[in-house]
């Protein structure tokens, strides 16, 4: 069975003081970003494209938290974004009204999935979620009302509030509503992580049997951590389709998944907040500085995944305290050294 891993993000003490003011930091930052970048649009997209992949990174450790390798994670976002397309373009809702309901309707589809296979364990489950974000993109690929082999054109922008106006060309407000589900999703894990259902959430994953023996219902709290990961996933799949006015099944393929888990693996999994902001910024800035072809993607970030495993298994937030243990390293090395040669 895939053991859990305990996470650093539910907190007691000076932590979540030194984890609060890292956030504050990195929320403050962002939001100072945004005039910066406002007339660099390719920038600002490749920014936008940071901020929501960190939120399915994060939103998919909460599922790894229970002790469950998830390859579906690509699937609900799917599922939330067609069903976003399909509530503004065919039923009429505000766009505001659909994200929430997006979210809503992938959770109750991953209620759905989940009283079955959240009872099977390991490679099993890995299958079985893969097999169906397969049938996912075969179900939005082949069925027209779903937007078939085109996908969805013209899905709506969201609508204005006020004189704050949702534009492609310039996407500035893109950003800050990103930035704002962001911080939202992180508040709400956050909360889930420093509560006793993150403490129900943590023993599941470390000991299924143990936990079950002390009288906690397993299923009920795998489904819950599911549904909630699911809902996540959903209203960010609401955001991308409404973000780049178009719903088709290459967005939600298999291959996203899995950046969704090398994401979060590269920046630390130990850390389920801010190790996936930090992989997904990481890795997603590096092949857009490195100018890294589409094509050529899936090699670089499987060598850094590989020298991660290999190299740095706490992944980049480690960096730190790799280092400093580096260098106490050094200091006592060249004491004795020195302590030699006095002697």
């Amino acid at each position: 069975m895939l053991q859990a891993i305990s996470f650093d993000d539910a907190l007691v003490g000076n932590t979540v003081m030194r984890n609060k003011v890292v956030l504050g930091l990195l929320f403050a930052a962002l939001l100072a970003l945004g005039p910066v970048l406002r007339n660099e649009t390719y920038w600002l997209g490749v920014v936008i494209v940071c901020i929501y992949s960190s939120v399915l990174a994060m939103s998919w450790l909460l599922i790894l938290k229970i002790g469950h390798l998830s390859l579906a994670h690509a699937a609900f976002m799917g599922i939330g974004g067609t069903s976003s397309a399909l509530l503004v373009m065919k039923a009429g809702l505000s766009f505001w009204l659909a994200l929430p309901l997006a979210g809503v309707v992938t959770a109750l589809v991953a209620l759905v999935l989940g009283f079955p296979i959240l009872r099977v364990k390991g490679i099993y489950f890995l299958i079985i979620t893969f097999a169906f974000n397969e049938l996912v993109i075969i179900v939005i690929k082949n069925w027209g009302l779903l937007g078939g082999t085109v996908g969805l054109l013209d899905v709506p922008s969201p609508n204005p509030i006020g004189a704050i106006e949702f534009s492609y060309s310039s996407r500035i407000n893109y950003y800050y509503l990103i930035l704002l589900l962001a911080t939202v999703t992180i508040f709400v894990l956050y909360r889930i992580y420093s509560s006793r259902i993150g403490r129900v959430f943590t023993s599941i994953g470390e000991n299924e049997d143990l936990a079950e023996s002390l009288g906690i219902d397993v299923l009920k709290y795998k489904l819950l951590a599911f549904a909630i990961g699911a809902f996540f996933a959903g209203v960010t799949g609401s955001f991308v389709v409404h973000y780049m006015n178009f719903s088709g099944h290459e967005l939600y393929t298999t291959w996203q998944s899995l950046n969704i888990q090398i994401y979060a693996i590269v920046g630390g999994m130990y850390f389920a907040i801010r190790g996936p902001i930090v992989g997904a910024f990481f890795l997603i800035l590096l092949v857009e500085l490195l100018e890294v072809p589409t094509g050529a993607q899936p090699l670089v970030y499987a060598a850094i995944l590989i020298s991660i495993i290999f190299y740095l298994r706490g992944g980049l937030m480690t960096l730190p305290q790799r280092f400093r243990a580096m260098m106490v390293g050094v200091s006592r090395l060249i004491g004795r050294s020195a302590t030699h040669g006095a002697a």
